[in-house]
């Protein structure tokens, strides 16, 4: 006896590719503190100015020798020349008196670079300049470990190899930092916390909509009493952001000027200077106070205003209280090294990821009270990366923190989760490089982080998805702000297990954007649409800035399934603010319903949810989903949040269709929502999946009849568009589905023709339980639903189970095609066979041609005959090409448990 539940023919094409993982470096080098450097601190550096040295360099590089000591001492704010560059092999040591630029075409620290905080009126800057390439020659302990050519560190680099930076250019971090708009009125600025700025610094306000170019660049021309008077007077826009009139929205404010200075000469390719510290493991580097311009190399990899390269474990070292502006590419990258203190930053106008850990290795590194303003889009592309959609936080290991820092404005997005499956690059040479998994780690802290002013996604958490592997609190969330976004507070795709707990949700495009989730918990929120002090901003920016307000949550219409877990649980949020400029307070996510299976097979549930009903002109609308013949959306309402009535009970919101109502009594039509609340129910749903490339699919319907004879008809629902080639790659596209949310029962299902009321098969039917709801008992058991399927009959049977249509019109016959984008020709086959061709499989994915066959038609014993013809051909002739060692062909069967056997 046969009792597969369909049964397919699949010419089946394995692919084969290549993927390209980059890998930048072979093995893992390490530099080690010079041994002649062991008593370096304890020597006099006063006794041996730089300028001796100097004097006496020529056109020579400038050398301070390994286990001596200089002090710089140039105190006149003198421009000193260093054409052939500066290595510090020994100490260099710059004291408050210090006032000079270093102009010089590269710097190298292996041995120690000391800098104190300037004196009033004093600076240190370090100018790069050249067209060169440079390379690191190690000497001593670490002789040899570069080769003969050396390390390459590229064009104007700063460079530390074995060597200790200890810059020290602001004695309080916090308060050189940055700080909110308490308050502007009469042309008069007061932040809200105590600075130590100066007049002539230069200091941004942040955006106070989603626009980047609405931020705000000034110089402080006096300071009294806590007020600041700037040169260009604030737009009126900013009257409305302030921690006086906005709490909750005020924009912050910072100091972009530092009396130590690292700046690269300007260059048309965007090649500015660099500062790496390079595979030097175990030593404590000091990074305090300092201003990066015009850093970074666009498209160069590597190249960044401040990089940890490869230098594994450096507890205990910190980067804090610095300014990054202007970068031609990405901030502050931590890359193969742990245990970085990343505090009390600046980072403004910023070309791809700002704030950044690159290979998913990066663990014990702690980002706190940083700032990052106006990240762009770069021109010229890193290969293989992804910064044309920048992030101001760009996450690809979870075992790291984050605390108290804020996105004010991206060109995409603020916060990007992007961890990946496992770790890339020349980190997969460390320890843990092959086993460590990123993206199913949980997180060691994220609180308190805000993200405002962003184009895309205030905090995204997509691609490939962060997915703990361990449920737990350990995977929380806490008190992130969300607002003033354009298109997402939070883009929430393809993870599971994470808790998201309190927080803010406000003015953005659609404020938690959710779909394909598994077991995800949202709690105490305050979610708000628009909110009075954004209208007012909105009414001040010339040309009025326009911000679409349509969800506040959205609902997934489908889990990811990969796990055998439930959906979402939201319980204790706060709606506010969404009147008639907003579509509805929940909703339902329908931008992939068309390419799905059109059914809701989410098990989500609600509890402890409020409106201000004096502003909230839609608590619920499911009409959009109904538009898209999403017609099977049940919400389980623990506690009747949703009742019109306020009745206080346990019910389930239903889509507004005869199906779902025909079995259950006490419910309640919500107005202008397209749905009903039923009280004291507990639904599940069933899905069922037939061949969807049956031509007369649309005049069959399923019927559906319980224990007492009660009848209920649903609709099959599948992909209806015309873009073809869309369709190759989604093996549902082929298939077609009738949904129900039903109560306890038992239930037979059978297919009839519309037009004649005949018993009728759809090739195949699988009948899929959707996970049991939560926190209700009675629901629909597992085996309650039996099939009525017509009986074998030779007429109808015997002959040409194939559907053998030409593949001009592939998706409206019997054959179907994953993977492939096919063409016709008709006149390939001498014989006159139908035949198509596929120029080029460029794909990793599974490629084949596929039939269903009617299972009804399967009887005790078949036998089954068909035949099938294929070559490879050049792709430049056409002519018939041998291909043993690439691509193979197959042929399948499909059985219950979606195994294939050959």
């Amino acid at each position: 006896m046969i009792s597969l539940t369909h049964v397919s023919i699949l010419l089946f094409f394995i692919i084969f590719s290549l993927h390209n993982e980059r890998v930048r470096g072979v093995g893992v080098i390490e530099l080690d503190p010079l041994t002649c450097n062991n008593d370096i601190d304890s020597l006099d550096c006063t006794e041996t100015p730089l300028s001796s040295l100097v004097d006496g360099a020529g056109n020579d590089e400038v050398k301070i020798p390994c286990g001596t000591c200089y002090f710089v001492d140039y105190d006149d704010g003198s421009t000193v020349e260093m054409p052939e560059g500066l290595t510090i092999e020994g100490k260099l040591y710059f004291s408050q008196t210090a006032s000079v630029t270093i102009h010089t075409t590269h710097i190298f620290v292996t041995g120690k670079l000391k800098i104190d905080e300037p004196s009033p009126g004093n600076k240190v800057r370090f100018l790069l300049y050249g067209t060169e390439d440079k390379y690191i020659q190690p000497i001593g302990n670490n002789e040899g470990k570069c080769g003969d050519a050396g390390c390459k560190v590229g064009k104007k680099p700063f460079a530390v190899a074995g060597g200790q930076l200890d810059i020290r250019g602001v004695e309080d971090i916090e308060c050189s930092s940055w700080g909110k708009l308490a308050d502007f009125q009469n042309g008069m600025i007061q932040v809200s916390k105590e600075t130590c700025w100066n007049v002539d610094d230069t200091i941004v306000f942040t955006t106070p909509d989603w626009k980047i170019e609405h931020s705000w660049e000034a110089k402080i021309v006096k300071i009294e009493n806590f007020n600041i008077t700037v040169d260009l007077p604030l737009p009126a826009y900013f009257t409305h952001a302030t921690l006086k009139t906005a709490p909750d929205y005020a924009v912050e404010v910072a100091s972009l000027s530092r009396k130590i200075i690292f700046e690269g000469e300007d260059d048309e390719d965007l090649i500015g200077g660099h500062m790496i510290i390079y595979h030097t493991p175990n030593v404590t580097q000091r990074i305090e106070g300092a201003e990066f311009v015009n850093f970074g190399q666009q498209g160069n990899l590597g190249r960044y205003p401040i990089h940890f390269h490869m230098s594994q474990n450096v507890i205990g070292s910190s980067v804090s209280g610095n300014v990054i502006r202007q970068s031609n590419q990405r901030g502050i990258v931590i890359h193969g090294s742990m245990n970085v203190n990343i505090t009390h930053n600046v980072a403004y106008n910023i070309f791809g990821h700002c704030f950044f850990t690159e290979d998913g290795i990066e663990t014990g590194n702690s980002f706190t009270h940083n700032l990052g303003v106006n990240i762009q889009e770069p021109s010229k592309l890193i290969p293989g990366e992804n910064d044309d959609q920048p992030s101001v936080f760009w996450i690809t290991n979870p075992q790291n923190s984050w605390v108290n820092n804020v996105a004010a404005g991206s060109e995409h997005s603020g916060f990007w989760f992007d961890t990946r499956g496992g770790v890339r690059g020349p980190s997969r040479n460390l320890p843990e490089g092959q086993s460590m998994k990123p993206s199913a780690l949980s997180i060691t802290k994220f609180a308190n982080n805000t993200a405002h002013g962003c184009k895309d996604a205030g905090m995204r958490y997509y691609h490939p998805g962060w997915r703990p592997d361990v449920k737990s609190d350990l995977n929380t969330l806490y008190n992130s702000s969300v607002y003033r976004n354009l298109l997402t507070g939070h883009f929430i795709h393809a993870n599971w297990q994470i808790i998201f707990d309190g927080g803010l949700v406000a003015d953005n495009g659609i404020g938690l954007r959710i779909f394909q989730v598994d077991d995800i918990v949202i709690k105490n929120m305050n979610i708000k649409g628009r909110t009075d002090s954004y209208k007012a901003v909105m009414e001040n920016v010339e040309p009025i800035s326009v911000l679409e307000c349509r969800t506040g949550f959205q609902i997934q219409h489908e889990r990811m399934g990969i796990r055998n877990t439930f959906g979402l649980e939201v319980s204790d949020i706060q709606f506010s603010d969404f009147g008639p400029e907003c579509d509805e307070a929940i909703g339902i996510n329908t931008q992939f319903i068309e390419f799905g299976t059109h059914q809701y097979e989410s098990s989500d549930g609600l509890s402890n949810i409020f409106f201000d009903d004096s502003s909230i002109s839609k608590r619920i609308n499911l009409c959009p989903a109904m538009e898209l013949n999403l017609d099977n959306v049940a919400l389980n309402d623990k506690d009747g949040s949703l009742d019109p009535q306020k009745n206080g009970n346990q019910g389930f919101v239903i889509s507004n269709q005869s199906k779902n109502l025909a079995f259950l009594d006490s419910c309640t039509i919500i107005e202008d929502a397209c749905a009903y609340f039923c009280e004291t129910v507990c639904l599940r749903n069933v899905r069922v999946e037939v061949n969807g490339a049956l031509t007369p699919l649309q005049d069959i319907e399923m019927v559906i009849v319980n224990s007492e004879g009660t009848e209920a008809v649903a609709q099959a629902r599948r992909y209806n568009s015309s873009d073809t080639e869309s369709a190759t790659h989604y093996e549902f596209y082929f298939k077609a589905y009738f949904g129900a949310s039903l109560p306890e029962d038992d239930y037979t299902f059978h297919f009839r023709s519309k037009g004649t009321g005949d018993l009728v098969w759809p090739d195949f039917a699988d009948l899929t339980y959707e996970f049991p709801p939560r926190d209700c008992g009675g629901y629909l058991n597992d085996n309650s639903i039996t099939f009525n399927m017509p009986e074998f009959s030779v007429t109808r049977c015997v002959g040409e189970l194939l559907d053998d249509t030409d593949f001009e019109d592939i998706y409206k016959g019997g054959w179907q095609a994953e993977n492939l984008d096919l063409e016709s020709n008709k006149d390939l086959d001498p014989r006159g066979l139908r035949a198509t061709r596929k120029s080029t499989i460029s794909s990793d994915k599974e490629a084949f041609l596929l039939q269903y066959i009617d299972r009804s038609c399967l009887y005790e014993l078949a036998i089954m005959e068909f035949e099938a013809r294929f070559q490879f051909e050049s792709s430049g002739n056409r002519e018939e090409v041998s291909c043993d060692d690439c691509l193979k062909a197959k042929i399948e069967f499909q059985d219950d448990d979606d195994l294939r056997t050959q």
